[in-house]
Formats: structure tokens, C-alpha cells, sequence
């Protein structure tokens, strides 16, 4: 039986603070909502090229770094949101809610089981 990776970033102390500052002062300052889920959160960002091309490659690093996190990326046609959800058991909701919605410049909305 295996069990779910345990909550641990492969990056240094250093390496995660440079990471995350990044991500504060670029992709998740964009973020213009955050949906709490019953498994995680959703972020929605402007659907821009752009966007679609930082959540792209922000979900390619954060699959080595973060194994224990579910990505799902909904693109839309332009001009919708681009939806990214990341989610887990509730060690790992408890992650990105202060790991990456602390990033936001904006707080959750309510609680719903989609």
C-alpha cells in the first residue's frame, strides 16, 4: 500500500525563499480570485497569453518540487479566466493556503464542494 509524499518543498531554505518571492511579486500577485474548495484552492488570473504561459510553466517546476500537490489548469478561450487548482488531503489544503494564497493580494471566497 503506498502512502500519499509527505509535505516537504526539494528546495533549500534559500532556494524557497528566492521561489517564493517570486511567485509574491509576479504570478500570484496576478491572481484576481481564490476560491476555497472542500480539496484545495482555486486561483483565477486574467486570461492572457502570458498567463497561460507563467501557470504553464509554474506548474512544471512546482510537479518536481511539490509531489504532493494535484494541478488541474482550465484554459478557456480568451477572454475567461484561467482557473488553476491545486489540491490535496488536508495537510496539503493546509500547505497552500499558506504557501500560495498568502501570496494573493486577495482573500478566499467561501467554502464549496466542486
Amino acid at each position: 500500500m503506498s502512502s500519499a509524499p509527505r509535505i516537504a518543498c526539494r528546495l533549500t531554505t534559500p532556494e524557497q525563499a528566492h521561489r517564493l518571492e517570486e511567485l509574491r511579486n509576479g504570478l500570484f500577485a496576478g491572481a484576481v480570485s481564490v476560491e476555497e474548495r472542500h480539496n484545495g484552492y482555486a486561483f483565477s488570473f486574467t486570461g492572457t497569453d502570458s498567463n497561460a504561459s507563467a501557470l504553464l510553466d509554474f506548474v512544471g517546476f512546482e510537479r518536481q518540487c511539490c509531489p504532493f500537490l494535484t494541478f488541474s489548469l482550465i484554459l478557456s478561450p480568451e477572454p475567461e479566466p484561467i482557473v488553476l487548482s491545486l489540491t490535496g488531503d488536508s495537510s496539503v489544503i493546509a500547505f497552500v493556503r499558506d504557501t500560495f494564497v498568502a501570496l494573493t493580494p486577495t482573500q478566499p471566497t467561501g467554502s464549496f464542494s466542486s
